[in-house]
């Protein structure tokens, strides 16, 4: 099995999941493949929504475990809008990423996900944070994941202090 992994890179060919978030003047830019894998070698489905709207202006890439990502965006969407509601504004980029960040921490013994997030808000404007499976967030104008058995980020980052 190590062999044909070694030949897949030097191949060229893609495995895992990639997702994108570039931020601009205007807004930001999401985007991400539509595969989902078995093990990284058996394409299940060629039509999978990895871009999940948490808000209103706020989105999330979910690579890993599609029902690690789905569970815990689920459980983000219901306590932003609880947010939201509380605050009587808009939820901040920022805050959404703090949330799923204490749910990957909660949950980090079980959880095979990561997730950027990516949106706009009056305070600050576009922007653009990575959710790791630890207890960090990284903010960044260009977030890009690739997942193969870990999650690995290829990118220069900053650490906010959150």
């Amino acid at each position: 099995m190590e062999k044909r992994f070694m030949d897949s890179q030097i191949k060229g060919v893609s495995t895992g999941t990639t997702i994108l978030a570039v931020t601009f003047n205007g807004g930001v830019i999401i985007g991400s493949d539509s595969r989902a894998s078995i093990g990284g070698y058996y394409v299940s489905s060629k039509t999978i929504n990895k871009l999940i709207q948490v808000h209103d202006r706020i989105f999330c890439c979910i690579a890993g475990s599609l029902a690690d990502a789905q569970a815990v965006t689920k459980a983000a969407k219901f306590q932003i809008s609880f947010h939201s509601i509380q605050m009587e504004s808009p939820p901040l980029v920022k805050a959404t990423a703090s949330v799923l960040r204490e749910l990957c921490y909660n949950n980090k013994e079980e959880l095979q996900a990561g997730f950027i997030t990516a949106g706009w808000d009056r305070k600050k404007g576009p922007q653009v944070y990575t959710v790791g499976p630890g207890r960090y967030v990284t903010q960044s104008a260009v977030h890009h994941r690739r997942i193969r058995q870990h999650i690995h980020l290829r990118l220069r980052r900053r650490q906010i202090q959150t």
